[in-house]
C-alpha cells in the first residue's frame, strides 16, 4: 500500500473516533483541565468513573488505569473505547477507574492558555545534534507520574484499601502508538530507582546482618501492576523513508499559520504548502481540522480557529519516539519488580522490526516471564477501531484479575 493510502485509511479512522460519542448513562464522566487554583492538574483529563449500577462500596474500591494517546491525539480518542471497557469489566463485578489523559503538548493540556506555560517545558529538547538535552519522552514521562499522584491525592471517595502503601498509584498504563512509549519511559525510569533501591537495601542489610526473607507477621508483596503498550514499538521506529507520511505531516503543519479564520482556510494552506508535492488525502486533512479549536469560545462561529496542539513540541516527542531505545526495551521485556508488561502488535502494522518481534516473542516465552507478547487480528495501527472487541477481550480479563489480586490483597 502506498504511503498516501495508508494515510488515508488511517486518517478515515481517526476522523470517525474523533467524532464518535457514546451515551453516558452507562458510566460518568468528569472533565480536569483549569480548575483555576494551585490544585489544577499537570495534565488535563477526563475520568470515566464506573457505571452508575456499580455499588458505592465497589465503586470505593475501584483501581485506576490511565490511557495514553498517541501522537496529535487526545484523550478524547479512546472515549468510546474505554466506556465499553469500563462497562465490561464492571459487568464483571471489578470496576475500574479510567483517566482518559492529554500528554504534554496535546489537547487541552496545551489549549488551556491559563496553565500552558506552567505545563510545558521550554526547549530545545534532545537529538542528534543535541544527545545532552532533555528527552521530550522523559519529560512526558514525568508528567503522566505527576498526574497519576495528583488524581491519586485529589479522587475523592477512595476506599484507602484500594492502593497497597508503596504500590504505583496508577494500577495500570495503557498507551497506544506514542502513548506506550511514554509509558516505557516511564517504566524504565522506575526500573532505575526500583535497582538503586535493592542496592541500598542489600547494603543496609549486610551492615546489620539481617536475614533477606520475610518474617512471619509481615505481609506478601503487593500484585503487579500492568503496563500494555498498543502497537508501539519498544526500541524506536525506522523512518528513514518515512513510511508513514508522519515526517511530511509534521514538516507542512510546521510550516503553516498557528490561526485560521476557518477549516477550509486550513484545506486552501495545505494544498498551497503541497503544490509541488501530492497533495494529502481530504480524509488526512479533515482529521487535522479536529485539532483546530475557536481562540474565543463567545464568539461563536466566527472565532479564528488555532490548532490544540504545539507542533514544536509534537515533533520533539516524535523525534525521540523514532530513536532507538535500549531502556524502553529492557524495561518491556524485563519490568520492575513491581510491574508487569503486555504488548499487543496490530497483525497488519507496518512499522515492527523483526529482532525487536523476537525478542519479546522469547522473552514472553520465558518461564516466570513477567512480559507477554499479543498479536492482535484484523487491525492496522488504529486497532481499537479496527478490532475494539478483540483488544478488549485481551485487556478486560487482565484487569478483571489484577482488581480481584487487588481487593484480596486490601481485605488480607
Amino acid at each position: 500500500m502506498s504511503p498516501g493510502l495508508a494515510l488515508a485509511r488511517v486518517a478515515r479512522r481517526a476522523s470517525w473516533l474523533v467524532n464518535a460519542t457514546a451515551s453516558t448513562s452507562a458510566s460518568s464522566a468528569r472533565s480536569f483541565s483549569s480548575v483555576g487554583d494551585r490544585d489544577a492538574p499537570p495534565l488535563a483529563y477526563e475520568l470515566i468513573e464506573p457505571p452508575e449500577s456499580t455499588s458505592p462500596s465497589e465503586a470505593a474500591s475501584a483501581p485506576l488505569a490511565i490511557v495514553l494517546h498517541g501522537l496529535m491525539g487526545s484523550g478524547r480518542n479512546w472515549r468510546t473505547f474505554t466506556r465499553a471497557l469500563s462497562r465490561r469489566v464492571a459487568d464483571e463485578g471489578v470496576p475500574w477507574r479510567f483517566a482518559l489523559v492529554d500528554n504534554l503538548w496535546h489537547g487541552r493540556t496545551f489549549s488551556d492558555a491559563a496553565l500552558r506555560e506552567k505545563r510545558h517545558p521550554v526547549g530545545p529538547f534532545q537529538s542528534a545534534k543535541r544527545p545532552d538535552a532533555p528527552c521530550a519522552v522523559d519529560l512526558a514521562a514525568d508528567a503522566v507520574a505527576a498526574v497519576a499522584e495528583h488524581i491519586r491525592a485529589h479522587t475523592t471517595g477512595i476506599n484507602a484499601r484500594a492502593v497497597p502503601p508503596g504500590f504505583p498509584p496508577a494500577a495500570a498504563v495503557i498507551g497506544h502508538s506514542l502513548g506506550g512509549k511514554i509509558a516505557l519511559r516511564a517504566l524504565a525510569k522506575q526500573k532505575k530507582a526500583a535497582a538503586k533501591e535493592k542496592a541500598y537495601d542489600e547494603k543496609a542489610r549486610a551492615s546489620t546482618n539481617d536475614v533477606d526473607r520475610l518474617s512471619s507477621n509481615e505481609r506478601p508483596p503487593p500484585p503487579h501492576a500492568l503496563c500494555w503498550t498498543l502497537d508501539t514499538v519498544p526500541a524506536g521506529v525506522a523512518s528513514a523513508s518515512d513510511p508513514h507520511g508522519v515526517r511530511r505531516v509534521l514538516d507542512a503543519v510546521a510550516s503553516l499559520p498557528r490561526e485560521f479564520a476557518s477549516r477550509d482556510a486550513l484545506r486552501l494552506a495545505l494544498a498551497s504548502s503541497n503544490e509541488k508535492k501530492a497533495s494529502f488525502p481530504r480524509d488526512l486533512v479533515d482529521w487535522l481540522g479536529t485539532n483546530l479549536a475557536p481562540v474565543d469560545a463567545r464568539l461563536g462561529a466566527s472565532s479564528p480557529l488555532r490548532w490544540v496542539f504545539d507542533i514544536q513540541g509534537v515533533a520533539a516527542l516524535y523525534d525521540a519516539y523514532e530513536r532507538e531505545d535500549e531502556e524502553a526495551l529492557a524495561a518491556c521485556v524485563d519490568p520492575p519488580p513491581s510491574h508487569e508488561t503486555r504488548v499487543v502488535r496490530a497483525a497488519r502494522s507496518e512499522r515492527w522490526d523483526d529482532g525487536v518481534v523476537r525478542a519479546l516473542e522469547s522473552a514472553s516465552a520465558a518461564p516466570g516471564a513477567r512480559v507477554r507478547f499479543h498479536v492482535l487480528r484484523d487491525a492496522g495501527h488504529w486497532l481499537h477501531v479496527d478490532n475494539p472487541d478483540g483488544l478488549r477481550a485481551l485487556i478486560a480479563p487482565e484487569l478483571v484479575r489484577l482488581g480481584k489480586e487487588l481487593r484480596e490483597y486490601g481485605e488480607s
